[in-house]
C-alpha cells in the first residue's frame, strides 16, 4: 500500500514513520489570516451590490423606478409653469401678469432650469434624446415670458394702458399735426410692451431754426445743448414727481425725444407742464404723447439774470433778480435764490415774493429735497401771521420729510404748530415719542392740543415706566391745571423714580397756577 521515495529505502514502520512525517503539509493560513480574507471578501460583495444599485438607479431600465420618479417630476414642473404662463395670457388677473417682466424672467428660467437638472441624470441610455430634452426646457424657460402673457395689459381697458396700432397712427397723424414718424418712437412702444401696466409719456421737444435766438447764442436750435437736455431732463423728472427720464434724438436731429417712464399716480395734464418749455402742437392725451415747439426764453429762464443784483441784498434789484430765479427750471437756481431771499428778509415787496414762492411751490418737489426746503424756510419767512395760504405747502414738506425719514426744518415746524397745531398734533407726538429730548419744546407749543392726548395716555395706564417718566417730564414744563389729577394718581407709585418725578410735576404746575393769578 506503500511506496518508498527510493526503491533502496526500507518500508519497516519506523521507516515508513519517518518519510510520511517528513512529508506532512503545514497548514496554509493562520486563525486570523481566515477571518481577514472573510471580511475582505464580504466588502468585495457589498460594493459589488452598491455598484449594481446605483446602475439601478440611474438604468434607463423600465423597471427603473428613481428614474421615473424624477423625469415624471421634471416634467410636472415644466407643465406647471407652462400652464401659469398660458393662464396668464387672459383677462383675468394672475399671479405672474402682475408681475414685472424681469420677475417672470427670473421664475420662468428658475423652474425650467430645475425641471432641466432633474431629468438629465433620470435616463443614461439614451443621453442624446434627454440632453436635447433638457435643452429644450431650458429654452423654453428663456422664452416663455415672450411668447404668452405681454398682450393681456395692452387687451384690457385698464387706464394708463396704450394699444398701438399702426394703421391708426399714420393716417391720424397727418391731420393731427404730429411730426415724429412711428419708428422714431420704438424706445417709448417697447417701454409698453415691457411694462404694460405703467404710466408713461413720449415729449418730443423740437428746436426750430431761428436766426435771431442762434445768434444771441441762448440756445443752438436744431440741435439741442447738452446742458439744456440735461436740465429739461432734471426738471421733466421733478415735474413727474421723480420718474425715470430717457433721451433719444430725432432722425433728421431736429428736436430731442424725452421718454418719460413709470410715472406714478394717474395720467396728469402734460400740457400745463409742458407749456413750461414752449408751445404744444400736438397731443395725443390717451397714448401719452406730446410734441412742442421749444421756446429759449421759457427754457433759460433765470439763468440771464444778473449776478450781482442776484447776490447783492442791498442792490436795488436784488428782490426782482431772485423772484426771477425762482421761475427757473434749475433746482440749484431756484434753491439758492430762495435762501438768499430768507436770509435778507429785506422789506421790499414783500408780498410779491411770499406770491412767488407759493407759485414756485406748487409744482412738485419731493424729488429736490434741498430746494424744497430752502422755499419753505423763505415762505416762513415772508409770509404774514395768519396767512391760510401757507398751511397746506408747510404741511405737504412736513409731511414728505415724515415720509421719507427726512430732517425737518425747525422754523417750519413751529409756524405750522402756530397756524394749523389740529393738523399737525398727532405727527408732532410722534416724533415726540420717538425723540421726547428733541421735541420737548416743539411739542410744548401745541398747548393743549398737546397735553389733554398726554393726559389721555396717563389716564389709560399700562405705559412703560419710560414713556411714564417722559410724559411726566414734557408736563413738568407745559402742564396746566387740566393734567394736575392725572399727575397725583403717580405720586403714590410703587416706582421711586416715577413717584418723585410725579411729586416735582405736581408742584411744579401748582407753582405756575399761583403765578398765573392776578
Amino acid at each position: 500500500m506503500f511506496q518508498a521515495s527510493s526503491e533502496g529505502q526500507d518500508v519497516c514502520p519506523q521507516c515508513l514513520n519517518a518519510e510520511f512525517s517528513s512529508g506532512a503539509a503545514t497548514p496554509a493560513t493562520s486563525h486570523e489570516e481566515l477571518i481577514k480574507e472573510y471580511t475582505g471578501s464580504a466588502t468585495r460583495r457589498q460594493q459589488a451590490r452598491a455598484r449594481r444599485l446605483g446602475r439601478a438607479f440611474a438604468s434607463s431600465s423600465a423597471f427603473s423606478m428613481m428614474g421615473k420618479v424624477r423625469c415624471g417630476f421634471a416634467v410636472l414642473l415644466f407643465l406647471i409653469c407652462v400652464v401659469l404662463f398660458i393662464l396668464g395670457d387672459g383677462e383675468q388677473k394672475t399671479f405672474l401678469n402682475q408681475l414685472e417682466p424681469e420677475a417672470q424672467q427670473v421664475i420662468s428660467i428658475s423652474v425650467c432650469a430645475l425641471a432641466a437638472i432633474l431629468l438629465l441624470p433620470s435616463y443614461t441610455r439614451h443621453k442624446l434624446v434627454v440632453g436635447l430634452s433638457a435643452l429644450f426646457i431650458v429654452l423654453m424657460g428663456v422664452f416663455m415670458p415672450s411668447l404668452w402673457h405681454h398682450r393681456t395689459a395692452e387687451a384690457s381697458s385698464t387706464p394708463g394702458t396704450v394699444q398701438f396700432d399702426e394703421k391708426t397712427a399714420t393716417t391720424e397723424a397727418p391731420e393731427q399735426g404730429r411730426y415724429l414718424k412711428d419708428e422714431e418712437l420704438s424706445m417709448y412702444i417697447k417701454l409698453h410692451e415691457e411694462k404694460p401696466r405703467g404710466i408713461h409719456y413720449s415729449v418730443f421737444m423740437r428746436c426750430d431754426i431761428d436766426d435771431n435766438h442762434k445768434t444771441n447764442g441762448v440756445l443752438t436750435f436744431g440741435r439741442m445743448e447738452q446742458a439744456t437736455r440735461n436740465l429739461i431732463k432734471s426738471s421733466l423728472s421733478r415735474f413727474m414727481h421723480g420718474a425715470e427720464v430717457l433721451i433719444n434724438n430725432s432722425r433728421d436731429g431736429n428736436g430731442v425725444i424725452f421718454t418719460i417712464a413709470n410715472a406714478s399716480g394717474q395720467r396728469i395734464n402734460m400740457e400745463k407742464i409742458l407749456n413750461r418749455y414752449g408751445r404744444v402742437y400736438y397731443k395725443d392725451t390717451r397714448r401719452g404723447i406730446y410734441e412742442l415747439a421749444l421756446e429759449s426764453d421759457k427754457v433759460q429762464a433765470g439763468v440771464d439774470i444778473d449776478p450781482q443784483a442776484r447776490m447783492n441784498p442791498h442792490s436795488a434789484r436784488f428782490a426782482e433778480a431772485n423772484m426771477k430765479a425762482l421761475a427757473s427750471l434749475d433746482a440749484k437756481l431756484v434753491a439758492d435764490a430762495a435762501r438768499k431771499l430768507a436770509a435778507a428778509n429785506t422789506q421790499v415787496l414783500r408780498g410779491d415774493i411770499c406770491d412767488h414762492i407759493l407759485r414756485t411751490l406748487e409744482t412738485p418737489w419731493e424729488s429736490e429735497p434741498d430746494a424744497h426746503q430752502a422755499l419753505v424756510e423763505a415762505l416762513t419767512v415772508y409770509a404774514r401771521e395768519g396767512d391760510s395760504r401757507i398751511v397746506e405747502p408747510l404741511k405737504l414738506y412736513f409731511d414728505q420729510c415724515i415720509k421719507f425719514g427726512r430732517g425737518i426744518s425747525s422754523p417750519v415746524v413751529e409756524r405750522l404748530v402756530r397756524e394749523a397745531p389740529e393738523r399737525v398734533a398727532d405727527s408732532v407726538l410722534r416724533l415726540w415719542a420717538a425723540n421726547p429730548v428733541a421735541w420737548n419744546e416743539i411739542t410744548g407749543k401745541l398747548g393743549t392740543h398737546a397735553e389733554q392726548r398726554m393726559v389721555t395716555y396717563l389716564e389709560r395706564g399700562n405705559l412703560p415706566l419710560e414713556r411714564i417718566t417722559d410724559i411726566l417730564t414734557f408736563l413738568h414744563d407745559y402742564g396746566s391745571s387740566v393734567s394736575l389729577p392725572a399727575v397725583e394718581r403717580y405720586i403714590d407709585n410703587a416706582d421711586k423714580t416715577v413717584s418723585t418725578k410725579a411729586q416735582s410735576t405736581a408742584e411744579s404746575i401748582r407753582k405756575r397756577q399761583s403765578e398765573s393769578r392776578p
